[in-house]
């Protein structure tokens, strides 16, 4: 598996990115088929291309290089609003994934995309060479429950392309990935880029590429490389998985909470759309979470945590 720090955009990912995943192909004793994960797009909502634009680029350049090629960008979608979404092409060209974003752009400090928050989601995967993939963007890593699901529907490698930046919880997050990975006996392939560029502003920022592996280590970027390299055990992790001690997949009762989940999705409001939007509706939570810990009611109904 092959995940790069090279920043891209639907425009430059047939030319210049191109260049750099053949140069990380020509590392790989059979590069045929070869899962590539790109970091999420560059730039912001703002100028955002066209959901189509986006697809045909990603289904072109796997097409020419015959690999499976998994990123996320920030689109626009028919409505005209802007949001995250993630896409994996086939050898061929064709789109095999297209999973939208479900939590909030945390690490940027909100923007203005809105995210399918309170919408169903179908956690669809995909057969690779590299076993059996599904895609969360960004801070979806982060949650315990949406990463449960995802498995529960068959991912054996969770492609996260992202875009981090150090903050207080940078750390945090890159453990959470790590943890992600351990309690899900699951590959968690994160990819971040080195830069970002942003209203013509171009900034660094830290190496958050890393594939984590189910027996708690990972493999991670040192410094602004291009590309970092990994291997999938797909054997070793089968075999794990058929293990009972600590399989938590196996064990844990999920639907000790579906009541308390379908009751939030039937009253939740559409998401917001602007950074301000998603600053407002997140003191509402922090508001009713606050009153709901104040009741004598202890049922707990919800499994909501995010780590990071």
């Amino acid at each position: 598996m092959i995940l790069l720090q090279t920043p891209w955009t639907p425009y430059t990912l047939k030319d210049a990115v191109s260049d750099v995943i053949r140069q990380a192909l020509a590392t790989e004793v059979e590069p045929i088929g070869t899962v590539v994960v790109l970091p999420h797009a560059d730039g912001g909502p703002e100028g955002a291309a066209s959901e189509e634009e986006t697809v045909a680029a990603i289904g072109e350049t796997a097409k020419s290089l015959k690999v499976h090629l998994c990123g996320s960008a920030c689109v626009k979608v028919e409505d005209g609003t802007a949001q995250t979404i993630g896409f994996l092409s086939s050898p061929e060209g064709t789109l095999q994934l297209r999973v939208p974003k479900i939590m909030p752009d945390l690490v940027e400090g909100f923007s203005d995309t809105t995210a399918n928050t309170t919408e169903p989601a179908d956690f669809p995967v995909a057969m690779t060479g590299e076993g059996q993939v599904g895609i969360l963007c960004g801070e979806d890593i982060l949650s315990v429950p949406i990463t449960r699901a995802l498995v529960t529907s068959g991912a054996e490698v969770i492609l996260n392309p992202s875009r981090e930046r150090t903050d207080a919880l940078f750390d945090i997050r890159q453990k959470a990935r790590q943890a992600r990975s351990y309690e899900n006996l699951t590959y968690v392939a994160s990819t971040s880029p080195s830069t970002v560029s942003v209203d013509g502003v171009t900034a660094k920022l830290p190496p958050a590429t890393s594939l984590s592996e189910f027996w708690g280590t990972q493999v991670r970027a040192t410094g602004d490389e291009s590309f970092i390299t990994a291997d999938i055990d797909l054997e070793s992790l089968r075999r794990r998985r058929q293990e009972p001690m600590g399989n938590l997949p196996a064990i844990v009762r999920m639907r000790l909470y579906a009541k308390g989940y379908a009751e939030e999705a039937s009253n939740a409001p559409p998401s917001p759309t602007t950074r301000e939007g998603w600053i407002a509706e997140g003191r509402d939570r922090v508001s009713r979470v606050a009153k709901s810990a104040a009741t004598d009611v202890d049922r707990i109904d919800r499994y909501d945590v995010v780590l990071g």
